[in-house]
């Protein structure tokens, strides 16, 4: 796309405030041909895919210059200590750093060039970010380790990037590396942001791996200084709370927006269990969610709600019913009629939340409705991976409708193709859903086989996500290819799609649904609610801590009948219902590997971490 049909084509949308124009049933247009192949209606066709958004920006570098000049300098990245209030650090002062830490990084003989890769192993915080942009701002790729990753993985990563200089952000995480250094020929340098002890330099020392402090970095590169070089709208007024790893692409890319709208950014703690308090501290206008804190929410305040008498109830659900309406209307206010009735929980999100995204999983309609009316926020799903570089499709901030996750963006082609063994068929506007176009990466790096496992010849990335055509051409996540298995009588079955009916029971916290091919129906392991298990208890007269509780097989017993009638009331197939469960009293965390970090269940890792109760449920069935 030029540069001037980009800005006529783009200018033309954000004059009109609320998107009220839009035709939403016709959100996507099909192709000429038989591929079925959809693509945004701002576009003509595939040479006029969107590459731009801004006709000043078109690197990550452009982005953050932007937001220094549209914020007039104002406050960038913000952190806080623990019963203290947030400090900032502005736009300018966040680019000096980057500057001089990439300049020091050139000093320390990293060349300025794609070829060069900085490893980083630390939790959200602003030498994350500095260390982000002096990569974006010298011509540098950034390869991100998750906080969360062990020794092996790390060390993994590293050689198959050929990675010189990783940057820690304390010395737990620089004496897991270490552990490794011996097998990491490439790994010379390692930039630590706090102090670390004279062991692990001497440590390091011994294992040829130099040990160098965020600070001395950058007042090197100070000394040395390079001029840079590289080839709903937000505003400087909005704030936005990160708390998902800035190693994942949801992360980056919600934040490469708020930095090209010269927005705040205000980090978490670094404990989840602290965000009520730094959002109330923080008051952000913006944040991302992902289905698992939604749905936790949700349920929480349903069960308080359950439990709080008639007439609390009645009050509740006709706020909800009236709040619902308003949504759907496309009235967005928190200060309305209906609106008192929700402010403990939307002062919980710190009271000025305007907008927020949901990613990484579908959200169910009814906690995706809850979220729109107690938030008093404009709420936008959407579908995409990292190889898509973050997103494909999202929908609308004014199109209130449900059960879908908008329809493509403007830089992809999207389509559905065939997967008969699931019995979905493009011809009925149901399949794996590919895209391609300019936001869609080429492949994996050092990974051929890979590659070809992905996309197809003629360059559409698969996805694995199936979907299926609104009538208004958004697409709905209905399934998973790559999580299916097939059960002994033939039948497949998609455990994801399982879970997410079985998480609606108020006594079921966590679920991991399993199956396999030698055997002829499922089994679960159940982490029970915490919080809603002792009711349970006691209206069976069970008595004892939780650890205890999860030991029950009378609560065992009454909570696989609760499951029992959720999937009927749902719709599942026979061979879909759960047989047999387990209950353990280990919450699944990204701590003990058994989640990601945007919260979705490590399959492989949940089937062998919980091997021998598999086997026990299944020699239960077949007994």
């Amino acid at each position: 796309m030029t540069a001037t049909k980009d800005k006529a084509g783009v200018l033309a949308v954000r004059e009109k405030l609320g998107l009220k124009d839009v035709d939403f049933q016709q959100q996507s247009v099909v192709l000429p041909g038989d591929e079925g192949v959809h693509i945004n209606p701002m576009i003509k066709g595939p040479e006029d895919l969107m590459t731009h958004y801004y006709e000043d920006v078109r690197t990550l570098y452009d982005a953050f210059q932007r937001g220094i000049r549209i914020s007039g300098d104002g406050q960038c990245l913000g952190w806080r200590e623990s019963g203290k209030p947030y400090t900032f650090m502005k736009y300018s002062e966040v680019f000096e750093r980057s500057k001089n830490f990439g300049a020091g990084l050139i000093a320390n003989g990293c060349e300025p060039n794609s070829d060069t890769f900085i490893g980083i192993y630390s939790s959200n915080c602003v030498e994350w970010i500095c260390t982000e942009q002096a990569c974006n701002a010298y011509s540098m790729v950034i390869v991100p380790l998750y906080d969360t990753l062990g020794p092996e993985a790390c060390k993994f990563i590293i050689n198959q990037a050929n990675i010189k200089v990783t940057v820690c952000d304390k010395e737990e995480r620089c004496r897991k590396l270490l552990e490794q250094a011996s097998e990491m020929e490439s790994l010379k340098y390692i930039i630590v942001v706090q102090d670390v002890s004279e062991e692990v330099k001497e440590t390091a020392k011994k294992l040829n791996v130099s040990i160098l402090s965020f600070a001395d970095v950058e007042k090197t590169g100070k000394e040395t200084s390079k001029d840079v070089v590289s080839h709903i709208q937000f505003s400087p007024d909005d704030v936005y709370y990160s708390y998902l790893p800035l190693a994942h692409m949801y992360e980056r890319f919600a934040l490469t927006n708020f930095f090209m709208h010269g927005s705040k950014v205000g980090f978490f703690q670094g404990d989840i269990k602290l965000m009520t308090d730094d959002l109330a501290t923080l008051k952000p206008t913006f944040m991302a969610c992902v289905p698992r804190i939604m749905n936790r929410v949700y349920d929480k305040v349903m069960a308080k709600v359950q439990n709080g008498g008639f007439l609390k109830r009645w009050i509740f659900h006709l706020a909800m019913l009236m709040k619902s309406k308003e949504v759907e209307k496309n009235i967005v206010r928190n200060d309305g009629m209906w609106d008192g009735v929700f402010n403990q929980v939307r002062d919980s999100l710190g009271g000025r939340v305007r907008g927020m995204t949901a990613g990484a999983a579908p959200v169910s309609a009814e906690v995706k409705r809850f979220w729109q009316c107690f938030s008093g926020a404009y709420l936008v799903e959407g579908f995409g991976q990292t190889e898509a570089t973050c997103i494909c499709t999202l929908a609308y901030p004014t199109d209130n409708s449900l059960n879908h996750q908008g329809a493509p963006i403007a830089s992809c082609m999207m389509k559905v193709v065939d997967v008969p063994e699931m019995d979905y068929y493009a011809k009925n506007g149901q399949g794996e859903i590919c895209m391609k176009g300019p936001s869609i990466t080429n492949g994996y790096y050092k990974n051929e086989e890979k590659t070809r496992d992905t996309y197809d010849s003629d360059g559409w990335l698969h996805s694995g996500d199936i979907g299926e055509w609104t009538e208004c051409g958004q697409i709905r996540i209905i399934d998973r290819k790559k999580n299916i298995f097939k059960l002994s009588h033939g039948e497949y079955v998609a455990p994801e799609k399982i879970e997410n009916v079985y998480l609606r029971c108020e006594y079921v916290s966590q679920i991991f649904v399993h199956g396999e091919s030698l055997q002829s129906c499922l089994v679960a392991v159940v982490v029970p609610d915490p919080e809603t298990l002792p009711r349970l208890a006691k209206a069976h007269r069970v008595e004892g801590d939780y650890e205890v509780m999860c030991k029950s097989e009378v609560l065992k017993t009454a909570i696989f009948e609760d499951l029992r009638k959720l999937a009927k009331e749902s719709g599942l197939k026979s061979f879909e219902q759960v047989k047999v469960l387990h209950l353990t009293s280990e919450a699944f965390s990204i701590e003990n590997n058994l989640l990601t970090p945007t919260l979705k269940s490590k399959r492989a890792v949940l089937r062998n971490y919980f091997k021998d109760e598999v086997e026990k449920m299944y020699e239960a069935v077949n007994s």
